[in-house]
């Protein structure tokens, strides 16, 4: 596969910013729309910072800097991911099977992103220490 061009991935930062922005708006206004706590829009917003940040760094061959920010985003999924487990709202996570929910109160879906999030946890872990050998190699 290719590398992206310059363009391509200043394009995709733009639109991760334009996402983000639009979650702090939400947010801010506490649309209706908004499912979550603001704090939880905020987090996402900011993953998306960063995942724009990591395209720009791409761009300008920043490879060290891309690194870290990978750390930081898969750390913000592996929060996102625990929130969505932990939370003690009843309807925060409904599993649909062929359009109806089986019941349960959420516990299957509640597993899946507890695994997920502990998967993501172990990847940051493994990001960073990836992040930094690339740093002490230079």
């Amino acid at each position: 596969m290719p590398e992206p061009s310059f363009r391509q991935l200043v394009t995709a930062a733009l639109l991760c910013a334009t996402v983000a922005a639009s979650l702090v708006w939400a947010g801010l206004t506490r649309s209706d729309a908004l499912q979550v706590p603001p704090a939880v829009a905020y987090l996402v917003a900011s993953i998306l910072v960063s995942a724009a940040l990591a395209l720009l760094a791409k761009a300008a061959r920043r490879p060290r800097l891309v690194n870290w920010l990978i750390v930081v985003i898969l750390g913000g999924f592996a929060i996102v991911g625990g929130w969505i487990a932990l939370d003690d709202t009843a309807d925060a996570c409904r599993v649909a099977a062929g359009g109806r929910d089986p019941g349960g109160g959420g516990f299957g879906c509640r597993t899946a992103f507890g695994l997920g999030a502990l998967m993501n946890a172990g990847m940051t872990i493994w990001a960073a220490r990836l992040a930094r050998r690339s740093t002490d190699g230079a």
